[in-house]
């Protein structure tokens, strides 16, 4: 396993044997396995973790692992409580509360303290379990690639291996850790994928998990040709304007492009315009004078182009929710959501007719 890892670092250049590293340590079975591996590579290193409060004692307990932990190998612990309950945004569910504070607070330890690099403990069981909840819930092929390797400076070196792979290194060289009781609920989507779906594809390929590491290293490489292509149509077809700061899209250059939905949706999503946006955009196209709103920016059709430009008021938008459930994040973490109104009683309920 170490030997695995020390590779995969340096063949994905995770970062260089003099930089500082910052592992996300929650003191379940992943996290205690990431903290033991670097330690068996003498990387500069400290722990870092955050106590929810969710689980009363049993979240101060794996703070008290978390601290064991940095005193048996004589780094530095970063450690802090959190009301998440309290902390939770309109439309944010619980886990995503938790995520937010998690990265946010690793983030500003890393940038205080001088680390080049926040490591978090996620495999490739973690990996598949988001590409199922992506494709239950409708994606594209960036969201079937799982949790990415590196994303800023979040990076996650144990996506080589799988979770059986880890127990069993875990339980070799005799680790500790602590055994969250809420993975055994499913309760949240991410608990139904992992306790009702990964056993019956278990089933059907006892080597999924294996499997699953070929599976995204292929994706990958589709992502990259996707991208190289995009860039080089992107290249030709968008122009911006360098007195009024339009973009414009040449339409007559792409032609009847078999992929146009997914080129205009990746030129598009940066500036706030969804994909069933792109959709109503594309069914306009040939009606001059069509516009579409969408967070500090206003695209208008203009016969053979698109014409995208920034609002003159970026506090006066417009925004396109297709159907109830839908919703879009405002200014200061607000969320404004579409819901389906009920039906007003002829009568109110205590009034006379």
């Amino acid at each position: 396993m170490f030997s695995a890892f020390r590779t995969f670092v340096e063949d994905q250049q995770l970062w260089q044997p003099h930089h500082r590293i910052l592992a996300a340590v929650s003191g379940g079975l992943d996290s205690v396995v990431l903290a033991h591996l670097l330690h068996l590579g003498d990387w500069p290193f400290a722990l870092g973790h955050l106590n929810f409060s969710l689980r009363a004692a049993a979240s101060d307990a794996d703070a008290a692992l978390v601290r064991t932990l940095g005193k048996a190998y004589g780094v530095a612990v970063y450690d802090t409580v959190v009301d998440t309950r309290k902390a939770r945004q309109p439309g944010e569910s619980i886990q995503m509360t938790a995520r937010r504070l998690r990265y946010d607070w690793l983030e500003k330890i890393r940038e205080r303290e001088g680390f080049d690099w926040i490591a978090t403990a996620h495999q490739v069981d973690d990996s598949l379990e988001t590409t199922l909840l992506h494709l239950a819930k409708g994606t594209g092929l960036k969201g079937l690639l799982g949790i990415p390797l590196r994303k800023g400076r979040v990076v996650r070196p144990l996506l080589f291996a799988t979770r059986r792979q880890v127990e069993a290194f875990a339980r070799r060289e005799g680790l500790t850790w602590r055994e969250d009781a809420s993975n055994l609920e499913d309760t949240y989507d991410r608990n139904k994928i992992r306790l009702h779906v990964l056993p019956v594809l278990r089933q059907l390929n006892p080597r999924r998990s294996e499997t699953a590491v070929q599976t995204f290293a292929h994706l990958r490489q589709s992502a990259l040709l996707a991208d190289e292509a995009a860039a080089t149509w992107k290249a030709r077809c968008v122009k911006q304007e360098e007195e009024s700061g339009r973009v414009v899209i040449e339409l007559t250059l792409l032609g009847d492009h078999p992929a146009l939905q997914g080129l205009l949706f990746r030129w598009l999503q940066p500036y706030g315009f969804s994909g069933a946006q792109v959709g109503q955009i594309i069914d306009s196209l040939g009606r001059p004078g069509a516009r579409f709103d969408a967070s500090d920016y206003r695209l208008l059709v203009d016969r053979q182009r698109l014409v995208l430009e920034r609002q003159a008021d970026a506090s006066a938008r417009s925004f396109f929710l297709p159907e109830s459930g839908h919703s879009v994040r405002l200014d200061g973490g607000q969320r404004l959501s579409a819901s389906t109104p009920r039906p007003v009683p002829s009568v109110l309920p205590g009034c006379a007719r």
